[in-house]
């Protein structure tokens, strides 16, 4: 009878420590599953972060480069319309001109003293070209500073820019006539800069695409 239970004990014992290893075996291989879970959500998180930090930067550069577009294009209607203004100063310094030649005529003591009165009198024409020059010459102050605000690099051609623009505003304070020699060398250094900032952007935008590619 003792043997019986005692084979019937061992049987018991035998299934369930079989079934014991099975629970064990499928727990390990649960936390196994899981860790591995784990890790690849950790992985693929990590690669989104990363993805999402790369799309971030190239957004940011696009926007620098959109930025630095929209920068030079402003620039660049500024000192167009700068060198159109110097023209017109050239316009104002020419009527202004001919009303001082008027007033030297007027000094002298030889001529009669009715045609000196009509050399120094201004008509109302004359009044309104002065007053339309000197608001011009105002305004073509105001541009220069304006460009001035966006020549920021100190590069070699803005540097070169910037100092023919004071060139030829020199002329401008002194009321003289500004040469077209001189104005034709301003646009030409302009063309010059812009080209180069042209070609750089280009440069850029080229980096960024080959990146976003890669």
């Amino acid at each position: 009878m003792m043997l019986l239970v005692l084979q019937a004990g061992n049987s018991d014992w035998t299934w369930i420590g079989s079934g014991c290893f099975v629970i064990i075996g499928a727990l390990i291989a649960y936390l196994g599953t899981r860790r591995t879970l784990k890790m690849q959500r950790e992985i693929t998180e990590q690669q989104i972060k990363s993805t999402k930090e790369v799309n971030q930067a190239q957004m940011n550069e696009k926007l620098i480069l959109e930025n630095r577009v929209a920068w030079d294009n402003e620039t660049r209607e500024l000192v167009s319309k700068l060198i159109g203004q110097f023209f017109s100063v050239n316009h104002v310094i020419d009527k202004a001109k001919l009303v001082k030649e008027k007033f030297k005529m007027a000094a002298d003591s030889g001529i009669p003293v009715e045609q000196r009165r009509e050399l120094l009198s201004i008509s109302e024409a004359e009044k309104d070209d002065l007053k339309s020059g000197m608001k011009k010459i105002d305004e073509t102050v105001e541009t220069t500073a304006l460009i001035r605000l966006h020549l920021f690099e100190d590069t070699p051609n803005e540097q070169r820019l910037w100092d023919k623009i004071n060139d030829v505003e020199q002329h401008m304070t002194k009321l003289e006539k500004i040469p077209s020699s001189e104005l034709n060398e301003l646009t030409e250094i302009a063309r010059i800069y812009f080209q180069g900032n042209w070609e750089r952007s280009m440069m850029m935008n080229d980096s960024d695409n080959t990146v976003a590619h890669v």
